[in-house]
């Protein structure tokens, strides 16, 4: 038997944000995304020579500031995608410090892994088979598990300074003999 109490902390968050799956609707927004960028780009620069052509006469004068912001919004689209991992994992992480923090105890058994955590003075009980833990990460701070659990990707983070029973090897050689296959970070 294997014991490990573990909180989240922001690192788990990142690496979570980076190894979900993404969603068809997820890329379909982004298609979406570029597509109004681009379209937003090519309305910018014919204002632009629009306005260039007649040298500026005749337009009233919020012509030219709303034609900058036409340029304005795939710079901040570009940003807000260069940084969504990041954004999202701070998101996540304020929302279990709103809930109290995870503190999680996780007990690796022989037939499953039972994961307890109290929340807000709730205390709730998950029981995991061995059959949906596909695939776990390592890293020098610990081993990140990745299930799934019908549609919904679970994430269970192990880190290396909880073990109450057991170690990180003997995790790893019980994963790998339940046919979890071990990736590296």
């Amino acid at each position: 038997m294997i014991v490990n109490r573990t909180t989240y902390n922001e690192k788990d968050m990142r690496i979570l944000c980076s190894k979900t799956k993404k969603t068809k609707a997820f890329w379909i927004r982004v298609v979406i995304t570029v597509l109004v960028d681009a379209f937003s780009v090519c309305w910018g620069i014919y204002c632009l020579k629009l306005y260039c052509d007649y040298n500026g006469r005749g337009f009233p004068g919020w012509y030219l500031p709303l034609t900058g912001l036409l340029f304005a919004l795939p710079v901040w689209t570009a940003f807000s995608f260069a940084t969504r991992k990041k954004r999202a994992a701070k998101a996540l992480m304020k929302e279990l410090s709103r809930m109290g923090g995870c503190d999680r105890e996780i007990t690796f058994g022989e037939d499953e892994a039972v994961v307890s955590s109290a929340a807000n003075g709730i205390e709730t009980t998950s029981k995991y088979s061995y059959d949906i833990m596909k695939v776990f990460y390592t890293d020098e701070d610990g081993v990140y598990i990745m299930m799934k659990r019908g549609e919904q990707d679970v994430f269970m983070p192990v880190h290396d300074n909880g073990y109450a029973e057991g170690s990180k090897e003997e995790l790893i050689d019980l994963l790998e003999s339940r046919g979890a296959k071990r990736e590296s970070l």
